[in-house]
């Protein structure tokens, strides 16, 4: 929640380093999935995490 803005601000960086020119466009298409992927990952633990706490 409160951390998220740090996470985007490390995506753009990592997408900024990983992608080959310096469009902006390309470094949307590399941060766009890794942002999905930080978002499915965060969307996994709260998943299992509540399955845990009901066992």
């Amino acid at each position: 929640e409160k951390n998220r803005r740090f996470a985007v601000l490390g995506i753009a960086i990592l997408a900024a380093l990983l992608t080959p020119t310096p469009d902006v466009v390309n470094m949307a298409l590399m941060g766009g999935p890794l942002y999905l992927l930080y978002e499915a990952g965060i969307l996994l633990i709260r998943i299992f995490n509540l399955e845990k706490n009901r066992s």
